[in-house]
């Protein structure tokens, strides 16, 4: 439905006569607030000045016109308006008023491009999913023949066998780094192809703080701290190895704030911050708190860093997909994840996953 406004040429300053329910809508003003008004008031500061130009040449010439306006609402927020306006003549030809058509672009925009984005990624995850496989195949005799080559290098003279054993290392650090590249990239590319499963929760924990442990150097110090009283029969159902892939996204870009040194702390309690008031059907909230020693997120940053590929490292350095993938796992869990941070000091993620008492089954 399109909004309608016709403003009367017999008034001084073309004052608004009618609007109808869809200008209320789309405006947030009353007909009360308008009628007997020019419709300037929807004008702002960033309304286009050339645009406002062309609506009066056209006005002052008694012609049609079309443009795109910024527009702003009663509230202060703005929208796109699509404007069309129509000189309105009399039987004997004078003119009368004109007429606005206005159509509400700004839901179209936004509409295009979430399916722009959407259409983006699903794309880079088909191609994505397919490096991956490729690399992972091409990885594993690196990491196979270098397990084998580790054992002969034992049997070599002294004066070779450190030097050989050094390179090996180097060599199998590197594999295991570019095995972790493509679990991570995985994640993006079929995630929803993973089974759920309902598993003790300390269970899936440990399991996870295991996996993505194994990225970090061993100038990251870890310390895991489990609240007073916390209830050691709660399960949860995810995707398997989902918080795997959540915890290793975040163990890297801990590293990554210290600089390859520093403590990454994870602390487990029960939070009942997201459970409404006398509801005692909602599930129990786990909340998972990873805590870094590292420079911290600017406050410009914080709101943007789970926006996908929004990053802050030099270009090559990251995809800007590594929180986006997080929040999305975090997301089909029924979960929520927060962050805070001080620069110089540190940040904290904290991972909320709903959580029940009662024995375990695979789903």
């Amino acid at each position: 439905m399109f909004s309608i406004a016709i403003a009367g040429a017999w008034l001084p300053d073309l004052p608004l006569v009618y609007v109808n329910k869809q200008f209320e809508n789309i405006t947030g003003y009353s007909a009360d607030d308008v009628v007997g008004r020019n419709c300037r008031f929807l004008q702002g500061p960033e309304t286009s000045a050339e645009a406002i130009a062309e609506i009066s040449h056209a006005i002052a010439n008694r012609k049609p016109v079309a443009t795109n306006l910024l527009n702003y609402r009663k509230d202060g927020s703005t929208f796109w308006n699509r404007f069309q306006m129509s000189p309105l003549f009399g039987k004997s030809g004078e003119l009368d008023g004109y007429m606005g058509i206005q159509v509400d672009m700004t839901l179209d925009a936004v509409n295009a491009t979430n399916q722009a984005e959407r259409l983006k990624l699903e794309t880079l995850g088909k191609i994505a999913g397919s490096i991956a496989h490729d690399l992972g195949n091409a990885l594993q005799p690196i990491r196979l023949m270098g397990e084998e080559l580790r054992d002969i290098c034992r049997n070599l003279p002294p004066e070779f066998q450190t030097q050989a054993e050094n390179c090996l290392s180097i060599i199998l650090d590197q594999a295991s780094v570019g095995a972790s590249v493509t679990r991570r990239v995985l994640t993006y590319s079929a995630p929803n192809q993973q089974h759920t499963i309902t598993e003790d929760f300390l269970k899936v924990f440990s399991n996870a703080c295991a996996f993505a442990s194994g990225s970090l150097t061993k100038k990251v110090v870890m310390a895991t701290r489990l609240a007073a009283g916390f209830d050691k029969n709660l399960t949860v159902t995810l995707e398997a190895n989902s918080l795997n892939q959540a915890f290793m996204n975040l163990f890297d870009n801990a590293a990554i704030a210290m600089d390859g040194s520093g403590e990454l702390t994870l602390s487990v309690q029960e939070d009942d911050t997201w459970r409404r008031p006398g509801d005692k059907a909602s599930p129990r909230m786990v909340r998972i708190d990873i805590t870094d020693s590292g420079c911290g997120i600017p406050d410009s940053d914080l709101d943007r860093i789970f926006e996908p590929y929004f990053t802050s490292r030099r270009a090559g350095q990251g995809s800007g997909l590594g929180l986006f993938g997080v929040r999305r796992l975090v997301t089909d869990w029924g979960g929520k994840i927060s962050v805070r941070s001080t620069l110089n000091e540190g940040t904290t993620f904290s991972l909320y996953i709903p959580a029940r008492s009662g024995e375990t089954s695979n789903a």
